[in-house]
């Protein structure tokens, strides 16, 4: 793996010797630095982080990295085949599949944020918010699994 070296890095891919396991590592890499790059400084970021601002990013980032690991076991980890062509794309769909399940469920959350707060200042971060999107993207990277799983070739 480089750091720094990218002509090295352009050698290996040249000579086709950057492997399954090699290009997962970087994109696993790639997908968890984002992610907790997004997680330590999304914006607007709270004054001050409640607990269940904490558990929701934790979850976040336990979910895309546990995630992300059993989907390249699905598609065959070493042996499989193209796991980035068919993770980035399976996961483009079922993402947007997934989001228009969000809509509703969003409305349910803040219809009900609205009776739990009683003074109608919007979302505020109470644990059925963190849990309620904790399984949302479970069930997000469940299907993406699912779907890699199928279409394994080895």
């Amino acid at each position: 793996m480089y750091f720094w070296n990218i002509e090295a890095l352009k050698r290996q891919i040249v000579s086709n010797r950057l492997n399954e396991a090699d290009r997962f590592v970087y994109a696993f890499i790639n997908i968890m630095f984002g992610v907790i790059t997004f997680e330590l400084f999304h914006v607007p970021m709270p004054e001050n982080p409640s607990i269940y601002d904490r558990l929701a990013s934790l979850l976040n980032i336990l979910t895309v990295a546990v995630g992300t690991y059993l989907a390249y076991k699905a598609n065959g980890a070493v042996k499989g085949e193209d796991f980035l062509g068919r993770f980035f794309s399976l996961s483009f769909v079922v993402t947007v599949r997934f989001s228009v399940l969000l809509i509703p469920v969003l409305i349910v959350l803040s219809f009900f944020d609205s009776l739990l707060s009683g003074n109608g200042e919007g979302f505020t971060s109470i644990l059925l918010e963190v849990l309620v999107f904790a399984l949302w993207t479970i069930l997000l990277y469940g299907n993406i699994i699912k779907h890699i799983g199928e279409v394994r070739t080895t």
